[in-house]
């Protein structure tokens, strides 16, 4: 029969904190991410979402009662967004009567916008021109 060691309290509860990511194995569109998000809520006057939506709460930045923004880059010339993603950003944002919005950064090599883009439904786009709020 094995002897089992015991643990002390301090030993089970206080982990060891997790390093932070090495960056220099990042690519250029993962180490552009939370400066976006960080930059867009502040242009905004929105709250980042804790945990990029990685939780319960779906998106990025937030502006309550007004849009649910998921932040996207790449570097790449051409950036798909599939139906899966539109339908869980959409579902969110419409059941707490915001516009769902995908914000698309192009990145240079050194990872530098090129191009920024908001990327909406049409019938909020309608609205919007209409003078009407969503």
């Amino acid at each position: 029969m094995r002897e089992r060691k015991l643990t002390t309290k301090s030993e089970t509860c206080f982990k060891p904190r997790a390093r932070k990511a090495d960056t220099r194995y990042m690519s250029a569109s993962h180490r552009h991410a939370p400066g976006q998000e960080k930059a867009l809520a502040g242009r905004l006057l929105a709250r980042q979402v804790k945990g990029s939506g990685c939780g319960y709460e779906v998106g990025d930045v937030r502006i309550e009662g007004i849009a649910r923004i998921d932040c996207k880059s790449t570097i790449h010339s051409s950036y798909s967004i599939g139906t899966k993603v539109v339908e869980k950003l959409q579902l969110a944002a419409m059941q707490t009567g915001e516009v769902p919005i995908f914000q698309i950064d192009f990145l240079d090599a050194g990872g530098d916008p090129l191009h920024q883009l908001a990327v909406m439904p049409l019938w909020a786009l309608e609205q919007l021109i209409a003078g009407q709020a969503p």
